[in-house]
């Protein structure tokens, strides 16, 4: 039995999902299978991956999205531990012998996750860590170790699951990917993985996210277009965390500040366009998480003329 079950999920990613394979198979640490689900291509895929022949295992069903295609994949692996990959993203070298030192040091860790390195279409190289504040944390150092690493996960919204390992047993008590989320369903289980154990984090970029081309502008064309459902969503992940038992001080002061912000967004989509009433119900929310002059200043403008009440939101 591998140690280490690699799950690729992949849908019309012939040019790239070899690249993706082709990382794994070059890493120096032997002990892994890889299980490729391809949900449902219509390009030549299927054809990209018997090419591979029995060095990876592959499953084909019809297209239901990529939680869907990543609980599969569970469902399929062997190993103790799981590890995930982006079809059209990339494993450094050494990657999984990082994680699987990680392992051998600590057994009973939940998960263990590295840093990862953006790649912008133009080749720019950004640290995620560093890009989302998280780097702080370490205080210098390349290794960090969290106890209860819930607080972080939100506060910071760390959700790669290809740069993280996951144990099996941790993965089975937090639940598989929630196929009724097309948006924030990450997080949503990354959080539920959180509250199951420590994780380690490794300051070590190594796992390249590259971003295509057109993939920067279609991501903010659907960003706005869908700016009202993705708050929403995030929204409903941070209470349904919120409402669980055993929570700490911290935790639920992190997922108070999460919401409150997430409601401020959901009110500024909605004032702009044009829902007054619905945006003001979102900022009163939002006070009610954490106390803001800018949230108390918007809700005020929802009882303003909407010509203004937009102009004031813009402004802000």
């Amino acid at each position: 039995m591998p140690l280490i079950s690699v799950i690729i999920p992949t849908y019309n990613r012939a040019r790239f999902v070899g690249q993706a394979i082709d990382s794994v198979l070059r890493q120096d640490f032997p002990d892994f299978e890889i299980i490729v689900v391809d949900d449902g291509s219509t390009d030549n895929t299927r054809q990209v991956l018997t090419g591979y022949g029995d060095r990876i295992v592959c499953i084909h069903q019809q297209n239901a999205g990529v939680s869907a295609a990543r609980n599969a994949g569970i469902a399929a692996a062997a190993g103790d531990w799981l590890a995930f990959l982006d079809s059209d993203d990339e494993w450094l070298p050494g990657y999984l012998s990082v994680q699987a030192a990680r392992i051998a040091q600590y057994p009973d860790a939940a998960a263990h996750m590295t840093n990862t390195c953006s790649v912008a279409a133009g080749g720019e190289r950004t640290g995620f860590f560093q890009e989302i504040g998280f780097a702080a944390e370490f205080r210098g150092e390349r290794f960090l170790r969290m106890h209860r690493p819930l607080a972080a996960i939100v506060r910071y919204s760390i959700s790669i699951f290809g740069a993280a390992l996951v144990r099996r047993s941790a993965m089975q008590r937090a639940g598989l990917f929630d196929t009724r989320l097309s948006i924030a369903e990450d997080l949503d289980l990354m959080a539920r993985i959180a509250r199951q154990g420590e994780f380690t984090f490794c300051m070590d970029e190594l796992v390249e996210a590259i971003r295509r081309e057109g993939d920067q502008e279609n991501l903010m064309a659907q960003s706005m277009k869908k700016r009202v459902e993705r708050s929403r969503s995030f929204a409903g992940v941070y209470e349904s965390l919120l409402a669980m038992d055993g929570l700490d001080r911290g935790e639920r002061a992190a997922l108070d500040f999460v919401l409150a912000h997430c409601r401020r967004a959901l009110g500024n989509a909605l004032l702009l366009d044009g829902k007054l009433t619905e945006a003001r119900r979102e900022f009163a929310v939002s006070l009610r998480h954490q106390l803001s002059p800018t949230a108390l200043l918007k809700l005020a403008a929802t009882l303003l003329p909407p010509a203004v009440a937009r102009r004031l939101v813009r402004k802000r």
